[in-house]
């Protein structure tokens, strides 16, 4: 996942190659409206500064303050979001609810798995409480969902009355030998 100085950095930088064009012109400008003046101060003592000088300056200014307010907005803009590009929502959390019973999936082929509740729901994660009370986050992709647990519970007590009766079967079947 890349990190959020470099997502900034990027964009910064995709904003620049767009406008590169006008970055130039106010570069140039700018340095055609300073140069001159340096000349005149080399040359004289006396310093003047003509109109025109004046305005391609100030629009050369007024050009690099609305590209560096641009830049900012952009900047903001996705460092307010920066939740949401470290945390991607995972549309796997939307099959559960607050509430459900759950299992891991490695545990569905245990005969007594451990039983959580769904306590809350994240972007990305799920938080469920275990028969202990104990919280504990877990990714959408590591539990069963409500249907999926209850299906698994429900062939676990078959299974579980067949070995009842099969043991009792065994059972009777030795003491009628004896």
């Amino acid at each position: 996942m890349k990190n959020i100085n470099t997502l900034l950095k990027e964009s910064v930088w995709d904003y620049m190659k767009d406008n590169v064009k006008t970055v130039i012109i106010s570069i140039i400008t700018l340095i055609i409206a300073v140069i001159p003046n340096f000349i005149g101060q080399i040359n004289s003592v006396e310093v003047k500064i003509k109109l025109p000088m004046i305005i391609i300056f100030i629009i050369s200014l007024l050009v690099a303050i609305i590209i560096i307010v641009r830049l900012i907005k952009k900047h903001n803009k996705l460092k307010a979001n920066y939740e949401e590009l470290l945390n991607p929502f995972n549309e796997n959390v939307k099959a559960f609810h607050p509430g459900d019973l759950v299992i891991l999936k490695i545990e569905k082929d245990f005969m007594n798995p451990t039983k959580m509740v769904v306590n809350k729901i994240l972007r990305s994660e799920i938080i469920c409480r275990n028969g202990n009370g104990i919280l504990i986050n877990y990714a959408p992709e590591e539990l069963l969902t409500k249907d999926e647990t209850s299906l698994i519970l429900i062939q676990n007590e078959i299974a579980k009355q067949k070995i009842k009766t099969r043991d009792r079967m065994f059972w009777d079947s030795i003491y009628k030998k004896s």
